[in-house]
């Protein structure tokens, strides 16, 4: 995947090749000098994300998280960051969307129920806290998902209005910097996001650390295949 000599004379061509080319072969995923998980991390701790994103898009990820434990790790980090009261009227909504998400350890009086003496995670969450590889790998994990969710986006819009009049479109030129027709590429806001995904992931060298962003891209595979299906049904 990723071979930029690919050309593609239609929608369907570009369909076809999709699903027989796992996201997590193409480049961006399996050159291991160029991720830093630590900036990975930064990147999808959510006071990195949620400030100009949509609240329903954002909460529309978190709802593919379905580890407990992952989503009470995700929960706690968005009522420390509601607890700090560094955000607008626009983040705080886009929090406390991502937090509804999340049930059912959802927000009570702007505190989750986790931090009740009596809850089960309680205990466990501030242990998983405590270490960064727990930390690291949640992050990898996120954004395997937001990188999903952002290319999925592109797909689906781009293949939806312009399925009949793709042309000679190069894979990488497509992957990277929009469709191509009429010599000029087009490109949309969730693109430019999976970019500044990719432009923060640098110098990890360990095959543990590709592990980790590795398992994330697998767990949005799934809904890449759920898209593709529906994009061939707009298709009959």
């Amino acid at each position: 995947m990723g071979d930029a000599t690919i050309e593609f004379k239609s929608g369907d061509e570009l369909i076809k090749y999709c699903l027989h080319n796992s996201l997590k072969n193409h480049p961006f995923f399996q050159n291991e000098a160029n991720y830093d998980l630590a900036h990975l991390w930064a990147l999808t701790k959510i006071g990195k994300t949620y400030k100009n994103q949509d609240p329903i898009w954002i909460s529309h990820i978190c709802s593919k998280i379905t580890d407990a434990e992952l989503r009470c790790f995700l929960i706690a980090d968005l009522n420390d960051d509601l607890g700090h009261g560094d955000y607008d009227h626009r983040q705080e909504l886009v929090l406390q969307s991502m937090g509804e998400t999340l049930e059912p350890w959802a927000f009570a009086d702007k505190k989750t129920m986790l931090e009740a003496e009596d809850k089960q995670f309680a205990a466990r969450l501030h242990e998983l806290k405590m270490h960064d590889d727990v930390r690291i790998s949640l992050g990898a994990v996120l954004a395997g998902f937001m990188f999903g969710e952002v290319i999925i986006d592109y797909i689906f819009k781009t293949l939806r209005l312009n399925k009949d009049k793709l042309t000679h479109v190069k894979f990488d030129e497509w992957f990277h910097g929009g469709h191509y027709h009429g010599g000029e590429a087009q490109t949309t806001g969730h693109q430019d996001d999976s970019m500044k995904i990719a432009r923060s992931i640098t110098n990890t060298k360990t095959p543990e650390d590709l592990k980790q962003i590795v398992l994330g891209v697998k767990a949005a595979e799934k809904i890449y295949r759920e898209m593709f299906d529906l994009l061939n049904g707009l298709k009959s």
